[in-house]
Order: structure tokens, then C-alpha cells, then sequence
């Protein structure tokens, strides 16, 4: 395909690739180093913060952080259900954006995570350190739903949803 500078497709390559170099460099500019109000929290602070917010159904603050960082989010709850802490529908997926198209992407270098957000790698087996046992609620059997509150939460709960009866009953259905 010819450079030819009216091209839609080529335009918006070099934009991108402009902004994306723009950016980096503003951004070494304006955070320079260690930032005193930016804190480093391993996953399982995060998820206790998670598992607290839906025992008191903050809403708010679950939906704040799914769109701050939708993959942080959905893997801390993965983890969360993994554990048997929550449940979750086995729909839920974590959205994957495509990558951009070669002409797109600039020479600047992709920020690496921070350490402590990498999973721990060991190379024998012998080197995992032990699973410290957790105590868990006296009275809480199974998976926790999503909105269920606290073991030992004294507020009154609203009463459960029902459904309207139809005013038109249902089609008959076929025998099979």
C-alpha cells in the first residue's frame, strides 16, 4: 500500500503513533519517581477489600474500581470465587482489547508491572512456601452470593422481590 498522505488509514497510524510518544514523555514529566500518595497493595489486600465491599454491598465503590482497572478487578474476584468466598455466573469474562495494527505502534518502551503485583514463581516445588490456615466464619457454609450481608449484620433486610402475576396467562406449551 502507497504512503499517500490523504490515506484515512495511514493518518491514523501516525497519529497514534504521536500521541503515544507524546504521552510517554509528558508523563516522565509530570511523575517523576515515587509518588507519596500512590500505594503498592498486594492481591490479598485487594481482595479482602473486595470481599468487604460486597459483605457491606458498596456498589459504588465495586463499580469505581471495575472501571478504574476492569483485568484487576476481574481476576481479584476469579480469585475471590476460586476460594469459595463468593459466587460468580460462569459467563463472566474478562474483555480483551485487540492489539493495534502494526503501523500504529510507537517505539517508546511498555511501563512493567510493579514486583509485588507479579504472581511468585519458584522452580521446585519444595520452595513454595506453606498456605497459612485461615480461620473461617463459624456460620458460614458455602459460596457467599454477591449482596449477601455480613455474618452478624443486625440491620433489617427489605423483603424479597416477587414477581407480578401475569395478567395474560401463558401459551400452552407442546407435549413432547
Amino acid at each position: 500500500m502507497a504512503q499517500n498522505p490523504q490515506d484515512p488509514e495511514a493518518l491514523r497510524n501516525s497519529l497514534t503513533r504521536e500521541v503515544t510518544t507524546d504521552a510517554y514523555n509528558i508523563a516522565g514529566q509530570i511523575f517523576r519517581g515515587p509518588q507519596p500518595d500512590v500505594a503498592h497493595v498486594n492481591n490479598d489486600e485487594l481482595d479482602q477489600r473486595y470481599l468487604q465491599a460486597i459483605h457491606t454491598d458498596d456498589r459504588q465503590y465495586l463499580m469505581s474500581e471495575a472501571a478504574r482497572d476492569p483485568t484487576q478487578f476481574l481476576n481479584s474476584i476469579a480469585r475471590l470465587s476460586d476460594a469459595g468466598k463468593i459466587f460468580v455466573p460462569p459467563d463472566a469474562g474478562i474483555p480483551q482489547e485487540p492489539p493495534l495494527p502494526p503501523g500504529a505502534r510507537s517505539n517508546v518502551p511498555i511501563p512493567q508491572p510493579h514486583p509485588d503485583a507479579l504472581p511468585a514463581t519458584f522452580k521446585q516445588p519444595d520452595q513454595v512456601p506453606a498456605v497459612p490456615a485461615v480461620p473461617s466464619p463459624p456460620t458460614a457454609p458455602g459460596p457467599v452470593p454477591l449482596g449477601t450481608p455480613p455474618v452478624g449484620a443486625t440491620a433489617a433486610l427489605p423483603p424479597p422481590m416477587t414477581t407480578p402475576t401475569p395478567s395474560i396467562p401463558p401459551p400452552p406449551q407442546p407435549p413432547y
